[in-house]
């Protein structure tokens, strides 16, 4: 609804059916790791992959100015996919629903304050 987009962005992401699925799933969460070992351009698909899904959440993301928007998207951004990665990465259930369930409410608390 209205004036929750971001909320249900953050609990999408951070959702165990996106967390058991990386084939189909974010592919910053999937790679960042592998494309950092890279070539200049094949890290420039990174690039490219942030410059598109940023914008669409930047208005979402509460803030003054765009650029104070913009800063605070590629930080939730950065945050969520590293927590996938650590989550995806875990073989003990409870860890990973810990992770995803933490990472989830840090970010709607900073971020959702409604």
């Amino acid at each position: 609804p209205p004036g929750k987009e971001l909320r249900a962005i953050i609990e999408s992401y951070l959702s165990e059916e996106h967390c058991a699925d990386p084939a189909g799933g974010c592919p910053i969460a999937a790679l960042a790791s592998e494309v950092a070992r890279h070539p200049r351009a094949v890290r420039k698909a990174m690039d490219r992959a942030l410059m598109l899904n940023g914008p669409a959440i930047a208005r979402y993301m509460p803030g003054a100015t765009e650029a104070e928007r913009r800063g605070k998207t590629i930080a939730l951004m950065s945050a969520m996919a590293g927590s996938m990665g650590m989550a995806r990465a875990v073989a003990d259930e409870g860890l990973r629903r810990t992770i995803l369930d933490s990472a989830r409410r840090m970010f709607l608390e900073a971020f959702c304050r409604e």
